[in-house]
């Protein structure tokens, strides 16, 4: 070979080298132009869209594609920042937005069928079946630290993945036979293995995510055996994952965000599925007991609007918002009394597509690092059907509200396992809750929950998590009241004990009156009376008495000797107590439903009688 014909085959073969490197080279997932769209090309079910379409390209283009840690989203946007590591399983749950864009169908989508997209979609897939252990489990909080919320997540959004590429463009048909084995594995899991499930009577909502996605897997690949197991943990759910007084357990005990919000996010999947099927009838007498529980623990304002819930008892995530959305309340009329109504989501619709048209194109920024800045949740329920009461259909459902019963009651609901209690007393005057038992979380505030007036709504609001905030007697030199733990309860009517059974029902009528110890250092009793409630504490030492109440706007809290007085208007609320003991104002900045919540401290010595009188 000569001199000139050697040099040609080597720049041959360097241009040919380059140009396979330049082949293989990884192409990015493209960002989106929204300037290049109309915000009407979006209907109205499809308004969430523009925001996480925005931001798509950035956590399609996170996606490791070398090395052992291939397939996770390096980008910290859906669970906490810290746990962004490849051992968390959670972290890959956005596997359902890689499928949510690579499948849909729609003008505004240039991601459909994207080679790039699907490149990504499929490492993430085989880091997920790679994440499994040999029992079918997932881990979050640390390398093979396998649990409940990572393995019961994982078939939710698996689920709404497997249904979305079912009739979407083309996959790995080997990746996808590994990828249907390992949700089978799962899910298996989750219906035998008892540790899993005991794991739920703690958290329910980490379990109940299973359903929808086992109901998403039985449209695209039927199987009898495993849905023969689901029935029967489904009926099992209903025994031990909700308790006997109504609510479902997070943290053993009640948790209105964490129900609302997560559990009942993860049944408007199920029930998409299960509606008009032989599977329907479980989660129609779930969703009627806990409907029932809640209108027990709900007062509505006035003007009809605003429902207050008794958040003392909350056990996980106090004060947090809740979801308006439930569409089990097509079937369970009680449900829709948390519910916006059909009109009001229509108005939100057009707020919503308000605001979008006067940023547009621009939309919020993507916060790297916040823990819910990119969240599958909702792009899992955008193809979900809706279902939201009249304005009619809620009215009727709150008229049949307890508080809003005529006829005078003392109703009580017990849980014996966790050892909590609750009383609901109906006066002419007043309607009261009244919560007890042991401590299952740091969180949660006991006695008296909340009182209301037909007239003047919610006078009376105690909160969870809150040294000063709740309803209670502070020993002097100390941070919280007796009531972070109310215990030994005794109940009477018209002076005569009551046996407090498990479940729920209603005591004889007249007084009822509940005496507790304040643990070794005295006594305190709380009598429901008609037209007033009487408190008598007896404690060793100084202490103070908290009672936080709700002021509407213009109203005031006057103190004077022996007295305050909540006017708004007019006389609502007297709280009369002894003239040598000394009362002032906490001012806490806090607002429930349009009102001021303030607390009225009463300092006193040994013994305090006090009246709530109405």
């Amino acid at each position: 070979m000569n001199l000139q014909l050697s040099v040609l085959l080597t720049l041959s073969m360097a241009l040919l080298a380059g140009e396979s490197s330049a082949t293989d080279k990884l192409a990015e997932v493209p960002p989106a132009d929204l300037s290049k769209l109309r915000l009407s090309d979006f209907r109205d079910d499809e308004l969430d869209i523009p925001y996480y379409f925005a931001h798509f390209h950035r956590l399609a283009n996170s996606v490791v594609m070398e090395g052992p840690e291939r397939g996770f989203f390096s980008l910290p946007v859906w669970r906490p920042k810290q746990y962004n590591k490849p051992y968390n399983a959670r972290v890959l749950e956005n596997h359902l937005a890689l499928a949510f864009f690579y499948c849909q169908d729609r003008p505004w989508n240039p991601y459909r069928g994207h080679p790039a997209v699907r490149e990504r979609l499929e490492a993430v897939l085989d880091f997920w079946c790679r994440s499994q252990n040999d029992k079918g489990w997932f881990s979050e909080y640390g390398p093979q630290k396998w649990n409940l919320p990572a393995t019961g997540f994982a078939t939710m959004f698996m689920g709404g993945t497997l249904k979305l590429l079912h009739d979407g463009p083309p996959m790995d048909p080997q990746l996808m036979e590994r990828t249907v084995t390992a949700q089978r594995k799962a899910m298996r899991a989750l219906l035998t293995d008892d540790a899993l499930f005991r794991a739920g009577m703690s958290c329910s909502n980490q379990y109940s995510g299973l359903w929808g996605g086992m109901l998403a897997f039985f449209e695209i690949h039927p199987d009898e055996e495993l849905k023969t197991l689901m029935r029967k943990r489904l009926a099992d759910s209903l025994l031990y994952h909700q308790s006997p007084v109504g609510y479902w357990y997070e943290a053993g005990g009640c948790d209105w965000p964490y129900t609302l919000r997560t559990h009942h996010g993860n049944l408007w999947m199920a029930w998409h599925f299960a509606r008009g099927t032989d599977l329907e009838e479980p989660f129609v007498t779930g969703e009627t007991r806990w409907a029932d529980w809640v209108a027990y623990n709900s007062v509505r304002e006035p003007d009809g609007t605003v429902l207050i819930l008794n958040r003392a008892i909350e056990t996980r995530s106090p004060g947090k918002n809740e979801s308006r959305h439930n569409p089990i309340a097509e079937k369970v009329p009680m449900s829709r009394i948390l519910s916006a109504t059909d009109e009001e989501f229509r108005s939100l619709l057009v707020q919503k597509r308000k605001a979008l048209t006067e940023a547009w194109p621009e939309v919020p920024d993507l916060e790297v690092g916040h823990d819910h800045a990119y969240s599958p949740h909702v792009l899992l329920n955008l193809t979900h059907r809706r279902w939201y009461p009249t304005k009619a259909e809620r009215d009727a459902a709150i008229r049949q509200m307890p508080c809003f019963t005529a006829q005078p009651f003392n109703h009580h609901r017990v849980d014996h396992q966790r050892q909590q209690s609750y009383a609901f007393i109906r006066r002419e005057a007043y309607y009261a809750a009244f919560n007890a038992g042991p401590s299952l979380t740091g969180n949660q505030r006991f006695g008296l929950g909340m009182i209301w007036s037909e007239k003047h709504g919610a006078l009376l609001h105690s909160r969870s998590a809150s040294r000063s905030e709740s309803w209670g007697t502070r020993p002097d030199g100390e941070d919280n009241v007796f009531e972070t733990s109310l215990t030994g309860a005794e109940s009477s009517v018209n002076g005569q004990p009551v046996e407090r059974m498990a479940g729920a029902g209603d005591l004889p009528r007249g007084d009822l009156s509940v005496s507790y110890p304040l643990r070794e250092e005295g006594r305190k009793t709380v009598s429901f009376r008609d037209g007033c409630i009487d408190v008598a504490v007896q404690c060793n030492g100084a202490f103070s008495e908290q009672i936080p109440l709700l002021i509407p706007d213009g109203g005031r809290l006057e103190i004077a000797d022996g007295r305050a007085t909540l006017h708004n208007g007019e006389t609502t609320l007297n709280v009369s107590f002894s003239p040598a003991a000394k009362a002032n104002e906490l001012r806490t900045g806090i607002t429930v439903a349009g009102k001021t919540l303030r607390v009225l401290r009463i300092l006193a010595q040994g013994k305090l009688d006090y009246k709530l009188e109405l």
